[in-house]
């Protein structure tokens, strides 16, 4: 074959492959808008929050409203914002399949169960998760988030290949939208340091490399922070992060903390505040000590009180107290509110960690099984029997030093699945809504997992 003709088969293959991709593309698109003109805009719960740029909002997401409000109008914006969502869901879906075809030279078929996977996702979340929306559809922030993430890990994935620091810009940006829209999105810091630091010892990072992706983390973090203060400056006048950081834990706190936790508090006022909360709490049978015997039906108890907690007992006790103490402005209201949050944590922590530890495996365990599935009798065999066959193949392929890029991927998603599942434990009960960022990534990981097996045991039989 002479060079004219290798330039011409080059040339037909890259072809083959644009039209491949475009498919893809195409596919994603009228999967992600089919739902749009379905379902339409779906108002969620939290929606308000969003709409009106609360305080314990971040500033990603009700900026881009307030963006598209001020474009298109308030009859018109809501409808624009779920079908950009509905395009970067479909983007992120095409994505996902493209770089695992093009790294991995996958067949027609294995590429049409990636992108299967991922859709499948979906119709759980608008079928089975009792949702009766997809998040795409939903005016949340998770309707951005959760394709934000994937496109995060693709960049940190690519990184970690092929050491191209232009992918590591990539990841950085990402990392900061996700942190600048939603307060569990936070654990992409932690995620991050595991990762560059497993990826250091494995890969052989020189003390350059080091240097550069660590960096990137400070980098992360402080624009992150500067973002947030700069909204605030230009909402509310004042350079401040958003409020309500620490209530999540501080509900935590409540929930597993008893009345004679509170005797040693030293402030007074503190302690009658705590009484008044913590006594509410006990006799709505909202505490720990109420809940069923088991890890499962801790969790569930848990999960079932958590809002009721929050928002029927302790922030009316807390804003009553501060409204007590006469606050300035809404700006220190909010303020003392939050430093209120986090007397509960420094006081109340101390006495009831046991408990705490308590709720957090259990929670833990429940975030273990709603990123593959969902806690049931049923399902908790196949949850445990994911996991085994999951990590064996990661063991496997690590003894036999094969599939490296594919084991590379596998980790990675394993680490994301360790600091979400324990981040969420720790803070909040560890409903799908929280667990879905790692689910299409896991299932495609194993699908890879598994593929990598056969393609190695075909080879090894027609030998």
């Amino acid at each position: 074959m002479d060079l004219r003709d290798k330039d011409t088969a080059k040339e037909k293959e890259k072809r083959t492959l644009n039209k491949r991709s475009l498919c893809v593309l195409g596919v994603s698109l009228l999967f992600y808008l089919f739902w749009f003109v379905v379902d339409g805009v779906i108002i969620s719960v939290d929606a308000q929050s969003y709409i009106d740029g609360y305080y314990s909002r971040e500033p990603l997401y009700p900026s881009i409203l307030f963006v598209l409000r001020l474009l298109f109008g308030t009859s018109s914006y809501l409808y624009v914002t779920v079908l950009l969502q509905c395009i970067l869901a479909a983007v992120a879906t095409w994505r996902l399949t493209e770089v695992m075809a093009a790294k991995f030279h996958l067949g027609i078929l294995s590429i049409a169960a990636i992108e299967g996977i991922q859709f499948a996702v979906v119709l759980l979340c608008r079928f089975a998760a009792g949702r009766k929306s997809t998040y795409c559809n939903s005016i949340e922030s998770e309707g951005m988030a959760i394709p934000l993430f994937i496109l995060f890990i693709l960049a940190l994935l690519q990184f970690l290949w092929n050491s191209e620091y232009k992918k590591l810009v990539g990841v950085t940006f990402y990392a900061i939208c996700l942190i600048c829209i939603r307060k569990q999105m936070l654990m992409v810091l932690p995620f991050l340091v595991l990762v560059y630091l497993g990826a250091g010892i494995f890969r052989k990072f020189n003390w350059r490399k080091y240097l550069i992706v660590f960096c990137s983390v400070l980098a992360t973090t402080g624009i992150a922070q500067g973002i947030n203060y700069l909204y605030n400056f230009a909402l509310r006048g004042e350079f401040m992060q958003p409020t309500k950081n620490f209530a999540f834990l501080a509900v935590t706190t409540l929930y597993s903390s008893d009345s004679e936790d509170i005797e040693s508090v030293e402030d007074e006022n503190l302690r009658s505040l705590f009484k008044i909360i913590v006594s509410q709490i006990e006799d709505c049978e909202y505490s720990y000590k109420y809940a069923p015997a088991g890890w499962e039906q801790l969790a569930h108890h848990y999960a079932d009180n958590y809002d009721l907690i929050q928002f029927e007992i302790a922030y009316p006790a807390i804003y009553e107290y501060v409204d007590s103490q006469k606050p300035v402005s809404t700006n220190d209201r909010e303020k003392a509110a939050d430093a209120l949050t986090e007397s509960i944590i420094k006081e109340l922590m101390p006495k009831c960690w046991v408990n705490m530890l308590r709720v957090a495996t259990s929670n833990m365990y429940m975030g273990l099984c709603n990123t593959v599935s969902k806690a049931s009798t049923v399902l908790n065999w196949y949850n445990i029997l994911f996991y085994l066959l999951y990590a064996g193949l990661i063991i496997r392929n690590i003894i036999k030093k094969k599939n490296r890029d594919i084991n590379c991927l596998a980790l990675v998603i394993a680490v994301a699945v360790a600091v979400n599942v324990g981040a969420v434990g720790i803070t909040i009960f560890a409903q799908t809504r929280y667990m879905i960022y790692n689910m299409p990534l896991i299932y495609v990981s194993m699908y890879l997992l598994l593929w990598s097996y056969a393609k190695e045991k075909r080879t090894v039989q027609s030998r």
